[in-house]
């Protein structure tokens, strides 16, 4: 871990509509690179991962990895139960690989299943399917190449010396190895790559463009129009002043 979160941000117990959801959403929020395959004898088999990460925000430090993991337990569930846990204590949602699904289930099975994000809606291709799956595919190619153009972004913003002459706060030289080795077409032994990808992803937000109104060709009629009163007695009732509001036709 490289930041502490205050006591008040650590271990809180949120609920929206009977569901237990994470109340530090806006601050953070994590990735996951999983498996379901308890270790075998031989030790051989990925590690599971886990990076989280700090938002752009008011309250803590922004744009900044916080704390990493990467183990891979004798058993799937310890390393679920790590993970769930450390989405409890910073109270951070995660973004997780769906093409493996048992640490979605155990989540389910705890019931924090809120903890876990949707497949983000920037990564949603005008033709996918609705789904409400938990999670993003890791076999589509537009997600391999966003995930790894995001980690780009970040080491060019955020890592080493800046054009400003700032040094940025990138303290996991695990990560960082893992970073330089990685290759986008073999990507099965870079779980720390994975992981920090994936929370970079779900850092992303889109700025949605606002509509604005279309008036043209439209015909507006707007006036103050004076009407004498038919058979009026009263010289200051003679005249009722209308006011027309904009009719559009």
């Amino acid at each position: 871990m490289s930041w502490m979160p205050p006591v008040d941000m650590r271990n809180q117990k949120t609920t929206e509509k009977g569901k237990l959801i994470p109340p530090n959403k806006l601050i953070g929020c994590g990735g996951v690179d999983s498996y379901d395959i308890d270790a075998t004898t031989d030790g051989r088999g990925s590690k599971g991962a886990c990076h989280i990460y700090n938002k752009f925000n008011m309250r803590a430090p922004s744009n900044m990895f916080v704390a990493e993991y990467c183990s891979r337990p004798p058993m799937a569930k310890i390393f679920y139960e790590d993970i769930l846990m450390a989405a409890f204590f910073f109270g951070y949602p995660l973004l997780v690989e769906n093409n493996k699904y048992g640490i979605v289930r155990y989540f389910e099975s705890r019931g924090y299943d809120g903890y876990l994000l949707d497949r983000p809606a920037h990564l949603t291709t005008s033709g996918s399917v609705a789904t409400k799956t938990k999670g993003i595919p890791s076999n589509s190619q537009d997600v391999i190449h966003t995930h790894a153009q995001s980690i780009e972004d970040y080491i060019h913003n955020h890592v080493g010396i800046n054009d400003k002459g700032e040094i940025g706060r990138m303290y996991f030289n695990r990560t960082l190895e893992d970073w330089i080795g990685y290759r986008i077409d073999n990507r099965t032994k870079f779980d720390l790559t994975i992981s920090a990808g994936l929370a970079l992803l779900a850092a992303q937000t889109v700025v949605q463009k606002k509509k604005t109104a279309d008036f043209s060709g439209q015909k507006f009629f707007s006036g103050n129009t004076l009407t004498r009163r038919a058979g009026s007695q009263n010289p200051l009732s003679d005249f009722v002043y209308i006011c027309t509001l904009p009719v559009m036709q």
